[in-house]
Order: C-alpha cells, then sequence, then structure tokens
C-alpha cells in the first residue's frame, strides 16, 4: 500500500502543473520554475555533449535518466521507452528531498517508484488534493540516498558497481549474490530488495566483497 504522505505530495505536484494532457512537458516546465534544467542525451545533440564535458558518459550507459546536482540538471534519455515516468522518478528525489548521503538507497527507490506512479496515473482523488494541507503541516521529510544521483562529492567517475564482469557459470549458486549499479550492498537473487529492478548485477559474493559490498540488512547472516 502507497504511503500516504507520497501519495499526496505526488497528487500535490500534479495538482500543480498548468496541463495534464502533455504530462512530461508540464512536468519539465513545472522543475524549471523550481530551478531544475532538464537536458536530453543519446540523441547526438548538445545533451551528449555535456555528459561527455562532465565525464559522466560512461554514467549515463546505465540510466534513462538521472540528477546532476552541482549544475541542477535532470538529464533524460531521447531513447527510454517511458519518458513520463522515468521524469517523474528523478522528479520524486528532488521533490520529496531524499538526502544524497544516506544509505537507505532501496527504499529510497521504491519510495521513488511509488511517487512516479502516482504522479502519471490520469486521476487523483479530490481528498487527496486538498489533503496537502495535512502534508504541509507535518512536513514530507525522507532522509534517504538516490540511486542514479550524482553526488557533487563522489567526482565524475561512474560508481565501481557499474564495473562490467564475466561470471564463472561453473560457480556454485549459493556463491552467488546480486549487486545494484549503484548500492554499497550485495543481496541474495530472491532478496526484496531486488526484485524488478533493471540495474542489478549477478556477481561472486567473494567479488562483491572485494569491492568494499556488505550484505544487506535482510540477507545479513
Amino acid at each position: 500500500m502507497v504511503k500516504s504522505r507520497i501519495r499526496i505530495a505526488a497528487s500535490s505536484f500534479r495538482n500543480s502543473l498548468t496541463g495534464k494532457k502533455a504530462m512530461l512537458g508540464t512536468m519539465i516546465g513545472q522543475m524549471s520554475q523550481m530551478g531544475w534544467r532538464t537536458v536530453y542525451f543519446r540523441d547526438g545533440g548538445d545533451g551528449d555533449k555535456t555528459l561527455k564535458e562532465l565525464e559522466l558518459e560512461n554514467y549515463s550507459k546505465s540510466h534513462d535518466a538521472f540528477i546532476y546536482q552541482p549544475l541542477k540538471i535532470i538529464f533524460l534519455s531521447k531513447q527510454a521507452t517511458d519518458k513520463p515516468r522515468c521524469y517523474a522518478h528523478e522528479v520524486a528525489h528532488i521533490v520529496l528531498g531524499h538526502d544524497l548521503d544516506s544509505i537507505k538507497q532501496f527504499q529510497n527507490d521504491e519510495e521513488a517508484n511509488a511517487f512516479a506512479d502516482q504522479l502519471v496515473r490520469p486521476h487523483f482523488g479530490k481528498n487527496q488534493i486538498l489533503a496537502l494541507a495535512a502534508a504541509v503541516a507535518f512536513g514530507v521529510s525522507l532522509i534517504l540516498h538516490i540511486p542514479g544521483l550524482i553526488h557533487p562529492k563522489a567526482g565524475q567517475a561512474a560508481p565501481a558497481s557499474h564495473q562490467t564482469g564475466i561470471v564463472d557459470v561453473t560457480e556454485n549458486p549459493s556463491d552467488m549474490v546480486v549487486i545494484t549499479s549503484s548500492g554499497d550492498k550485495y543481496h541474495r537473487a530472491d532478496c526484496v530488495y531486488v526484485q524488478n529492478k533493471t540495474n542489478t548485477q549477478e556477481i561472486t559474493k567473494e567479488k562483491a566483497e572485494a569491492l568494499k559490498k556488505e550484505p544487506c540488512a535482510v540477507c545479513r547472516p
């Protein structure tokens, strides 16, 4: 069940949009008013040049959308299959005020997905919009880390977990774990935190530990 504060925040943001049909365009316009510039990439244009200048080309290969906070840019791939939802996911990180330094990246990603799902819905209930007053009174504070968000202190190199590798098919299945492109934990294949994720990679537990990754709270022995 979607948390009420996420539902309220999403309905509030949608209610602030000037148009309801051109969802992507109105979101981009709203974020522009909030001081965020939207840049397309994977189209051979200025966005690709910007990624090269920022040394983010490798990082962008595994993301259809991500935020570069130092310059307040939302990068969005022209080749993304569902641009409104990809963009809404990044909007969620900004609107919900996620903290860059928190280690709760999986919960953060789930919250952003929930926000995006709510935001791109065709309709919202009247009571949800009116409930914004309660949200403002209590505040929406989610101290979480953002997968896909470039930390201003992290330098320009892509995270080490983006490195690709060949997994030996003879490895014992019990020795295999799953990592994500931005997390600092590793997981069992059936862990709830990696279900339906698209930015995962299966490697040996030994390799995961060599990358300084630790088991998540669910998979910890």
